[in-house]
């Protein structure tokens, strides 16, 4: 006994010191932030004069990234620097577009990490800039399909001599853990409404349903066969000839793919320095970034009305969240901010989650709702995925823009339970005993498996969640209860398919939504605030310290993939976070 009491008092001074130890890091690092703070603000971020806009896409891009007014993390170097995100580039492109001291845009492309739809809306701001008479010019050490696919529609695209070069279609896998589950002692019990077929199939199954089989299919070969449209496109060649390539690996070396039409050229860096300073003279390579171009031309709007652009990107979870979710509690605030705001004119919400808890989506569909009925035109942009808890918070929207290859629908909720009680009492060794006036109060244990009677309940409460999802649906979308029935039970469709199904009104990105809602709310004097505001610095500096694990998640990418589906249907033992609208599967395109 005198053992493990001197070990528990071990772990407390421990947990202590560790403790401590964190605080002053980070007081440290707060009290550098504010000192350097004071420094940023009387000088700006130095910017190259270089005609050459450089769009370094090296990385994760996400939707939007708030910026701190601390700066801290600006001054630890590169490694801890904000990787670009779309609001930025489509900003950078567009001032670029008009500005006559840029004259090229150096489309710097490595290792890109994004999804189809945020490459496409990159892919048509730089078609639009195109159109100003201005030359794109792209370069990588290799191409693969992502970032080739963004680099098909510049002028020129150049290859480093010895690097590589692979186009080899598209393909979509799925991870299942359910003899993972079994053997670690876990159950996970499914409550699903209608025909949901799809839900949480990487829990119970150890391969695909035909149905869900047979809609991932559709949906990868509409975003091959637009991948291949772009492509052919930009680099004027026929779509056999370039599927043929892709098909049959055909472009095996850097130079077979030059004579392939593929790229233009096969130079090393210095070179490409030269070929860039052409369109003027500049000094080691500095050219113009993105965040210091954007600074330097001073994008602070002068009007007076209102253009509210909110970004919901991540997971809806319910609480307040953090910077990789969406908190109901949090966003819910967000938009009550908004409605009561006086100058508000009109309203973008940005989607870009595959949902999540059914409680935290509610909350952000009242105020969504609440806006709305204030005469606030709702206008909804979708990103990559809108499915599901992201397109239930879409629904009621006056307009919703989506991408052709957007992943969207999902309209079904699902519930999960695990029951741990093989883990617990047989692998770990651990026991409960419970008192309880009825015979319903331990429900929520995880240490037994749920009966009929709880089974039942839970049925009732996901049917009720599911019949509200589909009247919402009705409603904002003008259809009838029978037509969006339908269309849900889970299904999934491509930006394409849910156009012609009704679901959304228009092909667009994020450019086209603001412009139809300024032109919704009549304003002649309209400005951009966006939203989610920064946090504090040393949240922003924990989620970069977060973000460098990104390179090791990949080297262990089927692990990191178990994780996600793992924390996707974890949601703790509250009966009411159990509820779910999310993505039937863990989808990953390459």
């Amino acid at each position: 006994m005198n053992k493990f009491k001197n070990r528990g008092f071990f772990f407390y001074v421990f947990s202590t010191f560790t403790g401590l130890f964190l605080f002053f890091t980070l007081l440290i690092l707060l009290l550098s932030g504010i000192f350097l703070s004071s420094v940023a603000k009387k000088s700006s971020p130095p910017s190259s004069k270089s005609p050459v806009l450089e769009l370094k896409l090296n990385g994760e891009i996400n939707d939007y990234t708030p910026e701190s007014d601390l700066q801290l993390t600006a001054y630890l170097g590169d490694e801890f620097s904000s990787p670009l995100s779309l609001n930025n580039i489509l900003k950078a492109i567009d001032l670029a577009k008009y500005d006559s001291a840029i004259k090229c845009i150096y489309l710097n492309v490595n290792f890109l990490n994004a999804g189809y739809s945020t490459l496409t809306e990159i892919y048509y701001a730089l078609h639009e800039f195109k159109k100003s008479g201005k030359k794109v010019i792209a370069f990588a050490d290799f191409y693969y399909n992502k970032n080739y696919f963004l680099a098909s529609v510049a002028d020129s695209i150049f290859l480093h001599p010895k690097g590589e070069f692979i186009l080899n279609g598209m393909s979509a896998n799925t991870l299942f853990i359910k003899d993972l589950l079994q053997k670690v002692g876990v159950e996970m019990q499914v409550v699903r409404v209608g025909d949901f077929k799809g839900a949480v199939e990487p829990l119970v199954r150890n391969s695909l349903s035909e149905e869900n089989k047979s809609q991932i299919a559709s949906f990868l070969n509409l975003n091959y066969q637009y991948f291949i449209n772009r492509i052919a496109e930009g680099r004027k060649m026929s779509r056999d000839n370039l599927k043929n390539i892709c098909d049959n690996l055909l472009a095996e070396s850097p130079t077979k793919a030059e004579e392939l039409n593929l790229i233009d050229g096969l130079i090393y860096p210095d070179e490409l320095f030269e070929k860039l300073n052409a369109f003027g003279k500049q000094k080691d390579n500095k050219y113009k970034q993105v965040s210091a171009y954007i600074k330097q031309k001073n994008t602070d709007q002068e009007g007076n009305d209102e253009i509210a652009l909110v970004f919901a990107e991540g997971n809806i979870v319910s609480g307040k969240g953090n910077t990789t979710n969406i908190g109901g509690k949090k966003y819910a605030e967000i938009l009550r901010k908004i409605r009561k705001g006086k100058n508000v004119k009109a309203l973008v919400l940005r989607v870009n989650s595959g949902g999540g808890s059914a409680f935290a989506s509610d909350e952000i569909l009242r105020e969504i709702k609440l806006i709305r009925e204030k005469n606030i035109p709702v206008v909804v942009s979708f990103g990559n995925v809108a499915a599901s808890g992201g397109y239930y918070i879409s629904c009621l929207a006056d307009s919703i823009f989506s991408l052709p290859n957007t992943l969207t629908g999902s309209i079904g909720v699902f519930g999960v339970y695990p029951n741990a009680k093989k883990l617990l009492n047989d692998k770990i060794g651990i026991k409960q005993e419970v008192i309880k006036t009825g015979k319903f109060s331990d429900f929520g244990r995880i240490d037994r498996p749920l009966n009929l009677a709880e089974k039942k309940w839970i049925n009732q409460r996901l049917l009720n969640i599911y019949d509200d999802f589909v009247a919402y649906v009705a409603e904002g979308r003008d259809m009838k209860l029978t037509n969006v029935y339908d269309l849900a039970q889970g299904k999934i469709y491509s930006g394409s398919h849910a156009l012609e199904s009704g679901l959304v009104d228009k092909l667009g990105g994020l450019q086209m939504a603001m412009e139809s809602a300024i032109k919704m709310s009549k304003s002649t004097s309209p400005k951009t605030i966006v939203y989610p505001k920064a946090e504090n610095e040393i949240s922003i500096l924990l989620d970069k310290i977060g973000l460098k694990s990104y390179v090791y998640q990949k080297q262990f990418s089927d692990l990191m993939q178990t994780k996600r589906t793992i924390d996707k249907f974890s949601k703790g033992n509250a009966l009411l976070d159990n509820c779910q609208m999310g993505l039937p599967f863990d989808l990953q395109i390459e």
